[in-house]
């Protein structure tokens, strides 16, 4: 057992999240997250609003349900990360992350088959 460690709070896993969703249905004035967790019996819906606001960066039409999204950086020695990597089941959409977010056509990945 730990002698110096003292429980201050505890969180219940959210683990899996099933399906996500952003809007402010309470009338908050800030979105919350609308979460599905779980499988089978013990599945929930769960609302998470505290902490930081929800800032909207961007609003897009995508082709279809993402398979996959991810974040990478130009480079390892960069602080942020320089684009957002959307895959679907048929194409691949890279993003790049600034002041702005705009859809980038020469980033090496081949935009008519998914990424892993």
């Amino acid at each position: 057992a730990l002698k110096n460690l003292v429980l201050v709070d505890e969180m219940e896993s959210l683990a899996p999240i099933l399906h996500c969703g952003i809007t402010d249905l309470a009338n908050e004035d800030t979105p919350q997250l609308y979460t599905v967790c779980g499988r089978g019996p013990r599945s929930t819906l769960r609302v998470l609003r505290h902490g930081l606001e929800v800032s909207e960066m961007a609003v897009s039409d995508l082709p279809g349900s993402p398979n996959a999204v991810w974040t990478v950086r130009k480079s390892i020695h960069e602080e942020y990360d320089s684009y957002i990597i959307v895959s679907f089941v048929n194409a691949t959409l890279v993003l790049s992350i600034g002041e702005t977010v705009e859809e980038v056509t020469d980033s090496g990945f081949l935009g008519t088959t998914p990424t892993l």
